[in-house]
């Protein structure tokens, strides 16, 4: 049985890796967080917030980057993840593991094990309350998840259907980067429409200069969960602000909703809005068929090029259900206890709204596709005939030589047949 040698050199190498981008964030939060209460502790909005609460509100706001519902001492509730600060968490694990040059299995796990125990140690240190312990196993997933993908060409490069799934990968990233650039649009859009309403918000916080963009990068933080809500408006599953308030395409329920400024640039649509899916779904399909161009070298078949197209729409909706998970939550008051969109009508709203004309432009075959394949038919056909009379004309027919020997005439030691002994006797 062969052995394996464990490296310690590397294991600590690849370790401490993986703990640092983890260490310096939850670092710079609860710096940045202890600055912003600073110089926003006369805000008529912040309440009897105090410099305590301040300092646990920062370990709390970390741990809900993984998916961690954290109390606190108020007994609010925080659960709503500053999705850059994750999606920066993720990136750069990924590219500091993929600079240690991960060649094993062992290796992936053990950054997914040293995230999680950062995690438990932060939790632990700052007291926390409440289910903050789930961002220990999210953490630990997407760690590893992070790590694989680093080092997913030494790891599956020589897997049999590694090459179908590249093929697959690059149509995920195709259309995930047209639903960001869709939720951008609609997101700027809403800002610049909105635009007064959300200044009048900004400076109803008295926050001063540093303040004020301490306001603006804590929302920036936040940047995916607003695009996750701006495309679960476009796409017609809706997100909620608070409790009773619901914003779709397909119409809007209002109810009063928090000050934060991001929040001035809420629609309110009419039932007019829902056409907007007509150039969305347009653009899908058009998506579908400039991607068809670009393979079209690869030698697809139809039947191959569904298949993929249909992994691909579910790869992308999984993706986008877990992004809708990570985007709803809680931010402790009243009016901001419920905000979010649901994973499940996320999901479904991605696979009616993309999938089925992206895998139906893919399977449609197109009058050059059939007139090419007429011509690839029609020739393979030619070359088969050619080949087949080339082969006739080589097939002669054998012809039956009588052997020397059987003509030889008969020597004295020969026995005389039948026939010439009746001659004789005659």
């Amino acid at each position: 049985m062969q052995s394996r040698t464990i490296n310690l050199a590397k294991s600590f190498y690849v370790a401490r890796g993986a703990a640092w981008p983890l260490i310096v964030s939850w670092l710079v939060s609860a710096v940045f967080m202890l600055l912003f209460y600073m110089t926003t502790a006369s805000a008529p909005m912040l309440g009897d917030v105090t410099w305590i609460d301040a300092t646990q509100f920062s370990s709390c706001w970390w741990v809900t980057a993984y998916a961690g519902r954290c109390v606190l001492a108020s007994g609010s509730q925080i659960s709503l993840a500053p999705t850059l600060l994750t999606a920066i968490l993720v990136y750069a694990t990924a590219v500091i593991t993929k600079r240690r040059r991960l060649d094993n299995w062992f290796e992936v796990a053990g950054v997914g094990v040293i995230q999680a125990l950062v995690v438990v140690v932060v939790g632990f240190a700052s007291q926390l309350a409440g289910a903050w312990w789930i961002a220990v196993f999210v953490a630990g997933v997407l760690g590893a998840l992070a790590a694989a993908w680093s080092g997913r060409e030494t790891l599956l490069g020589d897997r049999l259907w590694w090459p179908s799934a590249q093929a697959v990968f690059a149509r995920v990233k195709r259309i995930l980067l047209f639903l960001v650039l869709a939720a951008t649009l609609a997101l700027l859009i809403a800002i610049v429409v909105n635009l007064r309403q959300i200044m009048e918000l900004h400076s109803a916080y008295f926050a001063g200069v540093w303040g004020g963009i301490g306001l603006v990068l804590i929302q920036i933080l936040y940047l995916p969960t607003f695009l996750v809500w701006a495309l679960a408006w476009l796409i017609g599953s809706g997100f909620a602000i608070g409790t009773g308030s619901w914003f779709s395409i397909f119409g809007t329920t209002l109810r009063p909703i928090p000050g934060l400024p991001i929040l001035g640039a809420l629609p309110s649509n009419d039932a007019w809005a829902a056409l907007v899916l007509i150039p969305f779904v347009a653009a899908v399909v058009a998506l579908a068929f400039l991607e068809r161009r670009k393979i079209k070298g690869l030698g697809e078949t139809r039947g191959v090029r569904v298949r993929r197209a249909i992994v691909a729409v579910l790869i992308v909706a999984f993706v986008g259900a877990v992004a809708a998970a990570l985007a709803r939550g809680s931010l402790g008051t009243v009016r901001l206890s419920e905000v979010g969109t649901l994973s499940q009508w996320f999901f479904l709203a991605i696979v009616a709204a993309v999938g089925i004309p992206y895998v139906a432009a893919n399977a449609v075959v197109l009058k050059s596709e059939a007139a090419a394949s007429g011509d690839a038919e029609r020739a393979g056909d030619a070359e088969t005939a050619s080949t087949t009379e080339a082969a006739g004309d080589a097939v002669t027919t054998p012809r039956v030589q009588t052997s020397p020997t059987s003509q030889a005439a008969p020597t004295e030691d020969s026995e005389p047949s039948p026939s010439e002994d009746n001659t004789e006797s005659e």
